[in-house]
């Protein structure tokens, strides 16, 4: 048996019910904080604010990567808006074919990796 959980960004804004989402036994939510430089989830730390007060056990945040800037930029970025909660939760870089931007090569998630782990080293990406 796995473990369940979802992942919400800005497209769902403030409509996700984080205390029915708990009731339903998730186990985490992982939330968008940015896309590139050029996006950036401005309802994130109430996203995240709700989902602890509502005891969802564990929160995560993901950065969706494109090749429109280096990977260290966005790494550098993402853990910026991630702030001090940083090691405190789960992390994910999204790498995806994107047709509505510029799509990311493997040397850009590489370098993304490489930033990241440059600036937390005890921490899973």
């Amino acid at each position: 048996m796995g473990t369940f959980g979802i992942d919400i960004s800005n497209w769902q804004m403030l409509e996700v019910d984080m205390v029915n989402i708990r009731k339903r036994n998730y186990k985490f939510v992982i939330m968008q904080t940015s896309h590139a430089l050029h996006t950036t989830n401005w309802y994130f730390q109430r996203q995240k604010k709700e989902a602890k007060d509502a005891g969802i056990p564990l929160l995560g945040g993901y950065h969706f990567l494109d090749g429109s800037t280096s990977g260290e930029a966005q790494a550098d970025r993402f853990l910026t808006l991630l702030g001090g909660d940083a090691a405190n939760m789960l992390t994910v870089v999204d790498f995806e074919n994107y047709p509505q931007g510029v799509i990311a090569n493997n040397d850009t998630l590489m370098r993304f990796c490489n930033r990241f782990k440059q600036r937390m080293p005890n921490k899973k990406l």
